[in-house]
């Protein structure tokens, strides 16, 4: 089994080259997943995190349809997990 990660439009359209969904393995933590993306998509950490080590403010993680924020990095995932990565969007 595996993680699926979908990923909001302007990632994919930045690093995934199209792909808005990714399965992982082998992982436990959200930091795990990000790691295996980052050898998948060199340069996806640096749109997923500021220089200050904290999730880009136009972004926010969900497992299983519930947000994580602030504690992503370390939250815990296992097999058959949905992880959301997607953005949020200001205006009127």
């Amino acid at each position: 089994m595996s993680i699926t990660v979908t990923l909001a439009a302007a990632i994919m359209e930045e690093v995934t080259r199209s792909m808005d969904k990714v399965e992982v393995s082998g992982v436990s933590t959200f930091q795990d997943i990000l790691d295996k993306l980052e050898v998948m998509f060199p340069g996806f950490n640096e749109l997923m995190y500021n220089d200050n080590g904290r999730l880009n403010a136009i972004l926010d993680v969900y497992i299983n349809g519930e947000s994580v924020y602030p504690d992503e990095r370390v939250a815990k995932v296992k097999d058959g997990d949905v992880v959301s990565i997607t953005m949020l969007y200001e205006g009127g």
